[in-house]
């Protein structure tokens, strides 16, 4: 059934698309051509058969010389007969010529040759008996020629094997009265149109076996002329493509392909009456370049001489249109446009697209235009040609890739074929024939906005670039359940529509954009991804946590899946700047609530929350910073991070029985002792580490140590010495009003009137626990006098050595000279040294240093050194 998408794709030939009149599209622009059932053998109807059946030796030769086997074109006849009919373009073509051994030429029987009641053209049906020779033999089946090739009804048979009479009696012999009636011309006159420019004829040859040279061999012409501007019509071809010669072969035992052997015939006076055939073959004219034109189709058969090897042909014709014709519209999720076809049968196919757009309709077939146009092959890519007749037309053919708007798309583009054809198969030539196409088929656009309630939002933003626009429910959209666009879930229609999916996840969409006028439709399958709220979730390390645990959090795998989200953690009210689906961190002490919130890309947020308890680590704090205490001192000691208490000690402070459950207590303990907390069913974390021990210091006892048990009045210098207890830190006050810090502090008192000074310490444990104690020493007169000079040669001052009123108990000294070598040593306070050196001689003059160690009681040590002058 036809409707108003499919009526125009049956019609033949674009530029006629679906506007010609009903008469147009039924007249046959080669009457009886393709399958002919008349014959006139004169009439005035210029379109159709006009045929001479003469008996006529024309030959395809150049020169005219029947020895000659050049390849020419010009068909020659030297005989001619006034009683016959002219052949238009020829002049009284008529009876054959023979070879007489000479260089002449005999016309034979040259009067009375033409009857028009004994015409032999015939027309050749299904029903027609076979003849002898060539026709199928029943026995041998794949012996012999059909008449009439696969697909046509009828032919006509050009020239005859037989005279009448041999026809009779099955006799293969030649009358001599009637030579060479196997002879004859058929032409064929047609005005050339898009539709008929194409011209195929369908052609078998028959010839009788001969072995004849060469030159003697019958022959079937085949060529093209051209009728005049004045009407006369030319005696040569259109062109050297445009002609055919088929010669029958010169039979030595063995036939050239393709020629086969037909049926024997009889056998007279020796001679074999067999026939041999060239199987049905096909040659194309193309009559493009020749539109509204009129041309002739001449056909020949000629035999060697008046009597012997005759020839025949069997001929039928086909045409068709030189146009490109579209298919329709394809698969609409194919990239194809169109599928366009050129006439089938040539030998080859190449394609062109313009470069720079659509020509002009009114252009379209003019030669002389279409070659300035430039255009790009687009099959075969890279270039040559093709056996195919159809052309897969692509989008990118419709972008244009030169001129001021090269890159865009356009709605009509010129496609040109290039084919190749051939009437004569060894000389092939090029036909080329152009159309416009509209690209009616969408261009697929679309956009989509995801909502968080699953739904989404879907535009058309596709391109229809035919001017009929769009049909009526032109966007078309169908919902699946899967991805692969296997499960259907419902169907809309509008260039913006809203769906709603069961669940978050990804679905297929099919988008269908149909045109209107001739509809042609596009569709396009993609995934698309409905939102929704995120489903969101997470799992922590532990709901109970000691506060130098750290939490792990997990976020489900449903928010692991999720693509382009954003992951917000938060503690109670404070929000956290971690993204990560997996964050650690450390949670303050207490009950808190951990919150998550997803955002998906699509903006849409879910949140969920759980519940942390951080219990406080065991430990003890202590009121003091130090855990130690002076001996009757007291310290705090506090419990943290536990639920219930309970306390222990060692040694155990029998003070602890009164506090049990007490979170806070004070403990006074007389020695060292470490107090700890026992664990706690209530808090899970572990007590190791939650104890102090509690050092107890006793007070300092001051003690105090001279190095002298008195003050010499002379010198007033005394050494101190703090060796109490327990002393961590020493101050010291003297009675002359000065003060000191240090456990070792020498001081000299400037005022020694008095009988005695006194000497107070206030010394300190490491707590600053302190006590004081004072001494008193008294003042004695304790003078000890070195000489700085003496002359051991002289009367008084002539020894050197220590002056002193005091009863010395220990005694050393030691004297050097200014090399550092020993020159005197002495451990009696009483001996003097004389100047000499121990050894013996006299030291010389000069200064010497002297050291000396002294002690006058058990606390008083001293030491004393400086240098003495020896003056001789």
């Amino acid at each position: 059934m036809l409707n108003k998408k499919n009526i125009c794709h049956l019609i033949a030939w674009l530029p006629l698309l679906c506007a010609m009149s009903l008469s147009a599209q039924i007249a046959d622009p080669m009457p009886n051509f393709r399958n002919p059932e008349v014959f006139f053998s004169s009439g005035t109807n210029a379109l159709t058969f006009r045929g001479w059946s003469a008996r006529v030796g024309e030959r395809c030769y150049t020169y005219g010389n029947v020895n000659d086997t050049t390849d020419g074109y010009t068909i020659k006849s030297t005989c001619s007969d006034p009683n016959s009919p002219a052949i238009v373009g020829h002049s009284n073509i008529i009876s054959s010529m023979y070879y007489s051994g000479t260089d002449n030429y005999t016309c034979a029987n040259t009067s009375g040759i033409w009857d028009h009641n004994d015409h032999r053209f015939q027309i050749i049906t299904q029903m027609n008996d076979g003849l002898v020779g060539y026709t199928v033999n029943p026995a041998t089946p794949t012996v012999g020629m059909p008449r009439i090739p696969p697909g046509y009804t009828s032919s006509i048979r050009l020239g005859d094997l037989f005279t009448t009479g041999q026809a009779q009696n099955g006799n293969c012999n030649y009358s001599s009265t009637s030579p060479n009636r196997g002879s004859e011309a058929l032409f064929y006159t047609l005005h050339v149109t898009p539709q008929n420019a194409l011209v195929f004829i369908n052609y078998a040859v028959v010839a009788r076996k001969f072995d004849h040279t060469a030159y003697d061999a019958g022959e079937f012409c085949l060529r093209v002329v051209a009728q005049n501007d004045n009407g006369t019509w030319a005696t040569v071809p259109i062109n050297d493509s445009l002609w055919y010669k088929v010669s029958a072969p010169h039979y030595t035992g063995a036939l050239p392909a393709p020629w086969l052997d037909g049926l024997p015939g009889p056998n007279m006076s020796g001679y074999t009456c067999g026939f041999v055939y060239k199987p049905w073959a096909k040659v194309a004219i193309s009559l493009n370049a020749f539109l509204y034109k009129n041309v002739r189709i001449e056909m020949y058969t000629s035999d060697c001489n008046w009597d012997v090897d005759p020839l025949m042909a069997y001929i039928c014709g086909d045409y068709q249109a030189m146009a490109l014709t579209p298919n329709g519209c394809p698969d609409p999720e194919s990239l194809v446009v169109d599928t366009i076809e050129a006439p089938a049968g040539l030998l080859s196919y190449a394609w062109y697209v313009s470069t720079h757009g659509a020509v002009p309709d009114e252009k379209l077939l003019v030669a002389s235009y279409m070659d300035t146009v430039e255009f790009r092959q687009v099959w075969p890519v890279g270039g040559g040609t093709d056996t195919s007749n159809l052309y897969v037309a692509r989008f990118e053919d419709f972008i244009l890739s030169a001129g001021a708007h090269a890159g865009d798309t356009v709605d009509k583009q010129t496609f040109k074929c290039v084919m190749t054809s051939a009437l004569n198969p060894d000389k092939p030539f090029e036909s080329r024939v152009y159309n416009n196409f509209i690209n009616r088929k969408p261009i697929i656009g679309y956009g989509y906005e995801a909502h968080c309630d699953t739904t989404i939002t879907f535009t058309d933003g596709s391109i229809v670039l035919v001017a009929e626009g769009l049909e009526e429910d032109s966007t078309h959209w169908i919902f699946y359940a899967d991805t692969l666009g296997l499960e259907p879930m419902d169907t809309a229609y509008g260039s913006v529509v809203t769906h709603s999916f069961p669940a978050p996840g990804k679905y297929s969409v099919r988008l269908y954009v149909s045109t209107g006028g001739s509809p042609c439709t596009s569709a396009e399958l993609f995934v698309c991804e409905a939102i929704g709220q995120p489903e969101v979730d997470f799992t922590m390390s532990s709901s109970e946590l000691c506060e130098s645990d750290v939490l792990e959090l997990h976020a489900s795998d449903a928010v692991h899946q999720l693509e382009d989200a954003t992951l917000q953690w938060a503690i109670d009210d404070s929000v956290l700047a971690i993204t990560s689906a997996d964050p650690r961190f450390m949670v303050p002490l207490g009950d808190h609530y951990i919150h998550l919130t997803v955002t998906n890309k699509a903006g849409c947020s879910s949140s969920t929350y759980d519940s942390v308890r951080v219990f406080g680590q065991p430990s003890i704090d202590l009121s003091s910073t130090v855990a130690a205490i002076c001996l009757g001192d007291s310290v705090t000691l506090s419990a943290v991070g536990s639920i219930s208490y309970s306390w222990n000690s060692v040694p155990y402070d029998p003070s602890l029985d009164s506090v049990q459950g007490q979170t806070s207590f004070t403990v006074a303990p007389s020695v060292n002792t470490t107090y700890f907390l026992l664990p706690s069913e209530d808090n899970p974390c572990s007590v190791e580490g939650a104890q102090v021990n509690i050092e107890v210091i006793p007070y300092p006892v001051p003690t105090i140590r001279t190095g002298t048990p008195h003050v010499d009045k002379e010198n007033g210098s005394v050494t101190c010495r703090d060796v109490s207890p327990y002393a961590a830190s020493s101050f010291w006050t003297f009675s002359d009003g000065l003060t000191s810090e240090g456990s070792n502090v020498i001081h000299s008192f400037a005022d020694l009137s008095a009988d005695s000074v006194g000497i107070t310490l206030h010394t300190c444990n490491r707590l600053d626990c302190c006590a004081d104690t004072t001494i008193h020493l008294p003042i004695k007169v304790t003078t000890v006098w070195f000489p700085n000079t003496f002359t051991p040669d002289r009367t008084g001052n002539n020894r050197f050595g220590m002056i002193t009123s005091l009863t010395i108990t220990d005694y050393e000294i030691y004297i050097y000279n200014r090399q550092g070598q020993l020159v005197h040593s002495s451990t009696d306070p009483a001996d003097q040294w004389d100047g000499t050196i121990d050894g013996g001689g006299a030291a010389p003059q000069g200064t010497y240093v002297w050291f000396c160690r002294y002690a006058y009681s058990a606390n008083a040590n001293y030491t004393r050194n400086g240098t003495v002058t020896l003056i001789r």
